[in-house]
């Protein structure tokens, strides 16, 4: 997996593997969009372990993280997996929330990547108390069928909601379509996730397949416990960030 933390200090790294260990959301990366409102975007992060690939009930999640728990321990592997969520604010509202963490708005520029497709922004290290009045928040994945999703005139979905793809194929659900969004939501939560017709194979034993593009300059997308994670971490990225420009 590509090292999403190239523009980051070394203390804030160590901040990030606390964050890590605690599943709590936080910002990592601040750049410009190309929209006039809200030209800023903050990209927030937050990694679980040890997650199901897909979660129908709540037995099935019992299930998979018996699973997965087990593979971890006679591996030595401790899987963790990262979600993402973008959020567009003003240039006020920026410099109202994260300045008193040293970060303005004249600060931030537009990103690009380097050779290796590495994102070039601006690195921080801000915990959610920034936006919200507790850290005590982590990024979830909800997965709703077409039938509950909602959409404009156009027939684009709303409330945040995208088709679920893999390598460019939509999942469905007894041949129904499945959307996804990513949600703030308190520690300790669980995807909602739901058990689609297609079979990848064993999410276990191999790299979670991309299940979402982000167009992270877009004018329109919506919306510290002491413990190190261990050096045997293997993280398994589970969302494709693309550029249009």
């Amino acid at each position: 997996m590509k090292n999403p933390f190239i523009n980051h200090t070394e203390e804030q790294l160590e901040t990030i593997q606390d964050f890590k260990a605690t599943g709590k959301a936080f910002a990592s990366h601040v750049f410009r969009n190309n929209g006039d409102v809200k030209p800023i975007t903050i990209m927030f992060e937050a990694y679980s372990s040890s997650a199901p690939a897909t979660v129908s009930n709540d037995n099935d999640a019992s299930i998979y993280n018996i699973e997965n728990s087990i593979l971890s321990k006679i591996s030595n592997i401790s899987y963790l997996k990262r979600k993402t969520k973008l959020i567009n604010l003003s240039e006020e509202q920026f410099d109202e929330y994260f300045s008193e963490y040293g970060y303005t708005s004249d600060m931030v520029d537009y990103p690009s990547r380097n050779s290796e497709g590495q994102l070039i922004a601006l690195g921080v290290c801000v915990p959610m108390s920034a936006l919200y009045d507790s850290d005590e928040v982590t990024i979830i994945q909800v997965d709703a069928l077409e039938s509950k999703v909602s959409f404009d005139d156009e027939g684009n979905p709303l409330n945040g909601f995208q088709e679920k793809q893999v390598d460019g194929e939509t999942l469905t659900k007894d041949g129904e379509p499945i959307y996804m969004k990513r949600i703030f939501a308190p520690l300790g939560s669980q995807d909602r996730r739901i058990q689609q017709d297609q079979v990848f194979g064993n999410a276990s034993n191999r790299d979670i397949k991309p299940a979402m593009n982000i167009e992270e300059n877009k004018s329109n997308v919506q919306e510290n416990v002491q413990q190190k994670v261990q050096d045997n971490v293997q993280e398994v990225e589970e969302d494709q960030v693309t550029f249009d420009f």
